[in-house]
C-alpha cells in the first residue's frame, strides 16, 4: 500500500449542481461559490495536464466541475471523485480525484 503524504492546504469552490441546461440542452457550468477550506491534500501530475488529488474528506461532496486551489495551481475537477473512508481509524479517510489544470495555466 502507497501513502500520498500531504503536500499543502487546498481551498475547494463549488459549483452549482446540477449545472443549467442551454437551449442545446449542453450543461453551462456555474460561476464558482465561496470558497471552503483550507484542508490538507496532495496534487500529484500522473500525465501531462492530468493530475491525482487527495484531500480531507471535508471537502466531500466533491463533483465534476467542482474547482480546487492549492500549492500555487487551479484545478478543476474531472469524472465522478470518490470518498474512501476507514473502519478502522477516520485518520485516513480521504476524497480522491482527477484534475486538470484551469486552462489559463496551461502553457
Amino acid at each position: 500500500m502507497a501513502v500520498i503524504l500531504g503536500d499543502g492546504a487546498y481551498t475547494v469552490r463549488h459549483r452549482g449542481h446540477p449545472a443549467p441546461r442551454d437551449a442545446d440542452g449542453l450543461p453551462v457550468l456555474s460561476a464558482p461559490g465561496d470558497p471552503l477550506g483550507p484542508w490538507p491534500g496532495a496534487a500529484r501530475e500522473v500525465s501531462e495536464n492530468s493530475w491525482s488529488l487527495r484531500l480531507d474528506p471535508g471537502v466531500w461532496p466533491l463533483r465534476a466541475g467542482d474547482v480546487v486551489v492549492g500549492n500555487g495551481h487551479t484545478f478543476v475537477i474531472q469524472g465522478r471523485p470518490s470518498l474512501f473512508t476507514n473502519n478502522a481509524s477516520a485518520a485516513v479517510d480521504y476524497v480522491a480525484a482527477t484534475a486538470t489544470l484551469n486552462p489559463e495555466e496551461v502553457a
